[in-house]
């Protein structure tokens, strides 16, 4: 944002749908949102994850919570609970320090105050009297701290009651913004999530992973000997498919301007295998993740 306002006076920002945490982050800085009838914005308090050993294994999970939980855990103890006594409360306390971390919990606190100040300076921007500096911490801190779950959507009637500098669009607008977004939508395929399996039965070579498996049915009266060299006759007859590595391709983010266009694109490799007992394995491999350059189309003229 600060970028942005280096190159223009203005800044306004489209939201046609979800623009949560630090997308609304973004939108703290634009001394304008229009957001259309289907937009939500989302508290901005920061998730913190962290990989902590599973108990009595030498494996590892991964443990997400927000800079909020752990007041909202004394809270209970202390309000729902009734436990008052400060005895318990450390004890609650520890027990929260030894589920967490103490270090987690340390960098949640320092992400809840960098959130409130990130908001604070971004509202700055475009609130600049000493009346509007108040109104921007308190719209910081109700971002941070109000909503109780990081997935809370905001909104376009909730946004401009805490504050902020929400438009309407008109219906014209209204068609056009959700139009972008459409496409949007089908470029990032954001109504598809990404399954190897889905994108190995949709290549051209998945014929050979789901080809018709044959039946085999013998008497079960055969002498055993009889039934093992029927078995070997049709072992004999089975071949190996080799079933090629499926490419894929995910877009994270993309930025474009008249001059540059710019995506952030995971790429990969699937490998798929069928084993003796029908079950498909699948390995995928990441090769690549990273802003690419796409290349502008040329006019007819040959400039871009």
């Amino acid at each position: 944002m600060s970028l942005l306002r280096e190159r223009v006076e203005k800044v306004g920002v489209l939201i046609p749908q979800s623009a949560f945490s630090a997308a609304t982050l973004l939108a703290l800085g634009a001394d304008e949102v229009v957001m259309h009838p289907c937009a939500n914005l989302g508290p901005v308090d920061p998730q913190i994850t962290v990989a902590r050993q599973i108990p009595g294994t030498q494996g590892k999970e991964i443990f997400e919570f927000g800079s909020e939980d752990l007041a909202g855990f004394l809270a209970f103890v202390r309000d729902s609970v009734g436990l008052s006594d400060q005895e318990y409360l450390k004890s609650a306390f520890e027990m929260f320090c030894k589920e967490v971390g103490a270090v987690p919990i340390g960098v949640a606190t320092r992400g809840a105050r960098l959130s409130v100040s990130m908001s604070e300076k971004l509202l700055r921007m475009h609130m600049q009297t000493d009346s509007e500096g108040q109104k921007a911490r308190t719209i910081a801190e109700t971002l941070n701290t109000k909503f109780f779950h990081h997935g809370y959507p905001v909104g376009r009637k909730e946004a401009k009651e805490i504050g902020l500098k929400v438009v309407k669009p008109s219906a014209e607008l209204e068609t056009v913004i959700w139009k972008l977004w459409l496409e949007i939508e089908a470029e990032f395929k954001s109504r598809v999530p990404f399954n190897p399996i889905t994108e190995v039965a949709n290549s051209a070579n998945a014929a050979a992973l789901f080809a018709d498996v044959p039946v085999i049915n013998m008497p079960s009266n055969l002498p055993p000997p009889m039934a093992q060299q029927i078995l070997q006759q049709i072992l004999q007859q089975v071949s190996v498919a080799s079933i090629p590595a499926v490419d894929y391709t995910l877009t994270h983010a993309m930025m474009e301007s008249t001059r540059r266009v710019s995506a952030f694109r995971t790429k990969g490799k699937i490998f798929a295998g069928r084993g003796p007992d029908m079950k498909i394995s699948l390995n995928t491999v990441q090769l690549s993740s990273q802003w690419e350059c796409i290349p502008l189309p040329q006019t007819e003229a040959g400039a871009q």
